[in-house]
Formats: structure tokens, C-alpha cells, sequence
């Protein structure tokens, strides 16, 4: 794997600012920023972009707008840290995206991105994967990890944008402050599909957004040791999916006192820990059960929601009108047997209804009348009586 890196700032187009007189690097290559300012103004293709240098400094990687970077964001050393997008900029990354020896990719001011690949933080203080200081959106198409081992978040959310993740946030640090997301604006939304998992530190959270705005996660919330999601304002908190709380902690914390909280469940309690700490509760209409330890060590109770409760049968499947199962109405319209074929099963008998000639006779002069049917254009047709009777009328 070659190492190509930048011996002057300039644009990543001009082969004059690259090592070695080999032009542009190439999809084989590896490239540091080597201590220079390089803004990349064209698509690339590469194995990697490090902000760090070979020996010297790191620099800086600056994505103009409608960039597409096809390569692994790595971050760099302390002293110039970061690949950088800014104003109001948009840019693709395929590729994973992960902290170094500080943060790999920063967004500010309105810029905003669409990574397809996975971010994590580096292991070391503020090692983030990503600083989302932007009013833009965030897109990630991957899972999203804090550290192992330091106080570090794989996104560190700081402005009012929104963040998208399609993929597991999760945490596996053993020391505090070790986030998957941290989110500290003053007004933002998250919004994950997937599931949220917390570390092995009870300060250590999957997500941890004390912001105003929206956090909606459709997939389980797991804690382990840690709490798979930290929630102190007032925002709104959606979770559609399984929450389990670990025997060392809750699930979900929600610690606003006017904060909106909204499940679906199902709920594990592991001991006598809850799946969910919050001051309000909403049960959204899909919600199903809770399952939580007793007194005595291995035994569990559940309660059901009323359309959950096991062996009930579905309203569709219950006749319409019939009450049951503590609120349920049936759905199921049977129709009466003696409107029925006979013989044919329905309901808990079967039909009786028989055609009869006479049936037939009564829809053929009920409609005898209509203008232009049948019955009408047959009422003054001759029939051999009649015939016979006109020509005998006829004297000669």
C-alpha cells in the first residue's frame, strides 16, 4: 500500500502538490495531509485519507460541496486534526469514518453529509468518530460506535442539525463519558432505525441527548452494565421496539420532568431495576407487555396489553359486536344462515337458503313492467290462442 502525501496546500486536482511526481494519487494509495491544507475538488477514489502525516504534523482534508470521497476518514494527531466539511456544503463519504488521535471528520456552519460505512470513536479524551457542529443533516448508512476504552463519542453533536443513522448506535467503553451519540445542542432530532445498545460503564450511554427536539429510535434498547440511552430535557423520546433494562441499570432514563415519552414495549426488569426511568409514561397503541422479576429468584410475571395477551384470539376473527378480553370488540360479520346456500358451512352452522321455481318467477314479473325489458316486450305478443282467434275474426 503506497503512502502518497501532500508536500504543499492547494487543490487535490494540481499533481503538483503530491509526493513523489506521480500525479494524483490512486485507488491503491493511502494519503496523509503530511502538515498541509489540501481541499479536495474532485471525486477520489483511495484506500484511505488520514489527516495525519508521515513524521511530521497532521493537516487538513477540505471537502468542497457535491464531493463524493470513496475511502476510510482517519483521524489524525491533536495538533491539526480533521477532515472538514464547511458553510454550506454537502458531500458523500463511502467508506468507515474513525477517530485517531482526535476527531476524523468535523461538519459546521450548514454543511451537511451522507456516509455510507460505519463511524467510530478513536480511544483517547475527545477522540470523536464525528464533531457534528452543523445546522445540516448528518446521514449515516452504518452503525455508529463509541469507544473501547476512553472518553470519546462516536458523534458529538454540538449545533441544532438533525442526525439520521440506519444501523446499531452502541457504546463498549468501561469508563465514563464514553457515548455512541452525545447530543448537546440546544434543538435537534435524531432518528435511528436500528438498535441502541449501552456500554459497560452506568455513565456510559448508547445515546446521550440532554437536548430539546426529537430522539425516535425504532429497534431495541439493550443496557448492559451501562444504560442504552441517557435522556435529561425535555425532549421527545419515541422507542419502538424491546427495552431491557441490565442488572446494574435501566434500559431507557428519561430524567426531564415535563419530557415526552412514548413506547411500545415489550419491557424486561432484570432484578429490581426498571426498563424504563422517566417521570412520564405513554403507552403507544402497538404496545404489548412487561416482564419483571419477582421476590423470588427466577420468577417472572408479565402483564399484557389487552391485544397482546397470548392464545387471544385477533378482533377480525371475533365476531362483530361480541366483548371480550377486557376491552376488545370483535370484528368478523357473519352472515345469517338463512341467507346461505343450504348445506354450505357458516358461522357455527350452515346455510338454508333454496332457490325455488317460483323465486325465479317472481324476479321475472317483479321486473315484468321496466321500460324496454323482457317481460314488457313479451306483454303483447301473439301466442298461437291469439293468432287462431284473429284469423277466425276474419269472414269471407
Amino acid at each position: 500500500m503506497p503512502n502518497r502525501t501532500a508536500i504543499a496546500s492547494g487543490n487535490w486536482s494540481n499533481s503538483a502538490i503530491w509526493n513523489g511526481g506521480l500525479g494524483l494519487p490512486t485507488a491503491s494509495d493511502d494519503v496523509y495531509a503530511n502538515g498541509q491544507t489540501v481541499t479536495i475538488d474532485q471525486n477520489v477514489t483511495i484506500i484511505s485519507l488520514r489527516s495525519t502525516g508521515v513524521g511530521v504534523n497532521a493537516g487538513t482534508f477540505i471537502l468542497n460541496n457535491g464531493i463524493t470521497v470513496t475511502a476510510n476518514i482517519i483521524g489524525g494527531a491533536a495538533t491539526n486534526p480533521t477532515t472538514q466539511i464547511s458553510q454550506s456544503n454537502s458531500a458523500t463519504i463511502v467508506g468507515n469514518v474513525t477517530g485517531g488521535q482526535t476527531r476524523a471528520l468535523t461538519l459546521s456552519d450548514a454543511s451537511s453529509i451522507n456516509i455510507i460505512g460505519n463511524v467510530t470513536a478513536g480511544n483517547g479524551s475527545l477522540f470523536h468518530g464525528i464533531q457534528h457542529s452543523s445546522t445540516g443533516n448528518l446521514i449515516v448508512s452504518g452503525n455508529v460506535a463509541g469507544p473501547t476504552g476512553a472518553q470519546s463519542f462516536g458523534i458529538n453533536q454540538t449545533e441544532n442539525g438533525n442526525i439520521y443513522i440506519t444501523g446499531s448506535v452502541y457504546s463498549d467503553t468501561t469508563v465514563t463519558s464514553g457515548h455512541g451519540i452525545q447530543s448537546i445542542g440546544s434543538i435537534n432530532n435524531i432518528y435511528v432505525l436500528g438498535n441502541v445498545t449501552g456500554s459497560r460503564n452506568a455513565a456510559s450511554f448508547g445515546i446521550n441527548k440532554t437536548s430539546l427536539g426529537t430522539l425516535s429510535i425504532q429497534g431495541t434498547c439493550l443496557a448492559r452494565t451501562g444504560s442504552a440511552v441517557g435522556l435529561s430535557s425535555n425532549s421527545i423520546l419515541i422507542i419502538s421496539g424491546t427495552i431491557s433494562s441490565s442488572i446494574l441499570t435501566n434500559g431507557v432514563q428519561s430524567t426531564g420532568t415535563s419530557a415526552t415519552n412514548l413506547f411500545t414495549g415489550p419491557f424486561y426488569n432484570t432484578g429490581s431495576w426498571n426498563a424504563v426511568y422517566a417521570y412520564r409514561i405513554q403507552m403507544l397503541s402497538t404496545s404489548s407487555q412487561w416482564t419483571f422479576d419477582t421476590e423470588t429468584a427466577g420468577v417472572v410475571k408479565t402483564l399484557y396489553t389487552s391485544n397482546t395477551l397470548p392464545g387471544v384470539p385477533r378482533e377480525n376473527n371475533v365476531r362483530r359486536g361480541v366483548t371480550y378480553n377486557f376491552g376488545l370488540t370483535g370484528l368478523l360479520a357473519m352472515p345469517d344462515p338463512t341467507t346461505v346456500k343450504a348445506g354450505v358451512a357458516t358461522d357455527n352452522t350452515t346455510g338454508s337458503a333454496v332457490l325455488t321455481p317460483q323465486d325465479m318467477f317472481n324476479v321475472a314479473t317483479q321486473n315484468i313492467t321496466t321500460s324496454g325489458s323482457i317481460g314488457n316486450l313479451l306483454t303483447g305478443a301473439s301466442t298461437v290462442q291469439t293468432t287462431g282467434a284473429t284469423i277466425s275474426s276474419f269472414k269471407v
